[in-house]
């Protein structure tokens, strides 16, 4: 799954109709730092990469985090004397508690939606954004604020089409949001889907 994923991000149609590929930088440069970080997203500006895509999970109190996993374990630690639950869901832990307990394993904190939104604004770097979970009212009014300029540069993504087409219709409220090309990804259907104007290979 994971192969597709990437092949799928890797080989891209534009939004012109002629054919372009373009290397976008899974979870960010993580080859030094940890996926999903700061970090790994701003070495993607400073190496001039076409792209970079991010993870969102939302945490209990409905803040979003850059997270691929549904827990801690693999990316996180605990903080020197403190308890990260690390096993925990992250959709069942308040953004206080990871953060008072919580860092990356290579000492970063753990980023949120608006940090990373801010980290991106005014790059030339095209950006897709992955909803591990279904986006809340907080994600739609921060995308509102932040996507405001050059939106042709964001994407989002999802495995679920539910969750892009509940996506759809909040464009109908917050304008912004309209202007943002949106990408279905199915490992089982591995063909052009033009659904939410966007071709993948």
């Amino acid at each position: 799954m994971k192969f597709l994923f990437l092949v799928a991000l890797l080989i891209l149609l534009p939004l012109e109709k002629s054919q372009a590929s373009f290397c976008i930088a899974h979870r960010g440069v993580h080859y030094q730092h940890v996926e999903n970080s700061l970090l790994s997203v701003r070495e993607a500006h400073l190496l001039q990469i076409d792209g970079v895509e991010i993870d969102i999970r939302h945490t209990l109190d409905g803040t979003p985090i850059l997270m691929h996993d549904k827990n801690l374990k693999r990316t996180a630690t605990s903080r020197p004397g403190k308890e990260c639950e690390l096993k925990t869901p992250v959709s069942e832990q308040f953004w206080f508690s990871i953060k008072e307990s919580c860092l990356l394993k290579d000492g970063q904190e753990i980023p949120t939606l608006e940090e990373a939104l801010i980290e991106l604004q005014n790059k030339s770097t095209l950006v897709f954004i992955e909803f591990k979970d279904e986006p809340n009212l907080l994600s739609y009014q921060l995308f509102n604020q932040y996507l405001v300029d050059q939106t042709w540069r964001w994407r989002f993504i999802s495995f679920k089409k539910k969750i892009l087409g509940q996506i759809s219709s909040m464009g109908r409220y917050l304008p912004n949001l309209s202007e943002i090309k949106m990408l279905h990804v199915d490992p089982l259907y591995f063909k052009p889907r033009t659904s939410y104007g966007i071709n993948i290979r």
